[in-house]
């Protein structure tokens, strides 16, 4: 499935923080449900595919399902978020990488935490890790998922959690009077900020 462009509040200091992923092999978005995970992904997918600085520019998603268990599963939902639903062939990691090199290419794989002490896990690790520089690779979950960031190949990664990801005043108060269109008195945007601490699908 491709990403396709989010109609919330687009919020360019959480952009500029994954800007990293331009020179990086893999950024991180960790956060509960409803923390506006999904929504930041759409919205740096976006912005990647039309950057005019890049050759290709083209994105991949792959949400992974509770019954994406396997080494299999992790390849296919990979060569399909890379080349489209159906694609056949690259069924090993060296051709599915050799196949992935040329162009700028993003790969967004969300709700990674179905992955958390599968089998599939240690694949995907190992696909981020081998994956050619004109490959970047976005991943979000509600957990850390269990690769060994220490390791040279994932140094320098860059990960935003739910502190991060919580609207400040100022941008509940942006939210309110550019997306809903229902602004409100300065001291109510504060309560309200307050009362749900920041969190995306409370507000």
């Amino acid at each position: 499935v491709f990403a396709t462009p989010s109609a919330g509040l687009v919020r360019r200091r959480l952009l500029d923080d994954l800007a990293a992923l331009r020179s990086a092999r893999l950024a991180l978005v960790v956060a509960p449900a409803g923390a506006g995970k999904t929504t930041l992904l759409a919205q740096y997918a976006a912005g990647f595919a039309g950057d005019p600085g890049r050759t290709g520019g083209a994105v991949g998603w792959w949400r992974v399902d509770s019954t994406d268990t396997t080494g299999d599963h992790v390849l296919r939902g990979v060569r399909d978020a890379l080349f489209g639903p159906g694609t056949t062939g690259y069924a090993g990691t060296d051709e599915l990488l050799t196949a992935a090199g040329g162009s700028d290419r993003l790969l967004i794989v969300d709700d990674v935490h179905h992955l958390n002490g599968t089998a599939g896990e240690p694949v995907l690790e190992q696909l981020i890790a081998r994956a050619p520089s004109t490959l970047h690779v976005l991943v979000a979950g509600r957990h850390l998922p269990g690769f060994n960031l220490s390791r040279h190949e994932l140094s320098g990664v860059r990960i935003l959690d739910a502190e991060q990801l919580r609207f400040r005043y100022w941008e509940v108060e942006r939210l309110l009077r550019e997306v809903y269109r229902e602004p409100l008195p300065p001291d109510d945007v504060a309560a309200l900020s307050r009362r749900v601490d920041g969190w995306a699908a409370g507000l």
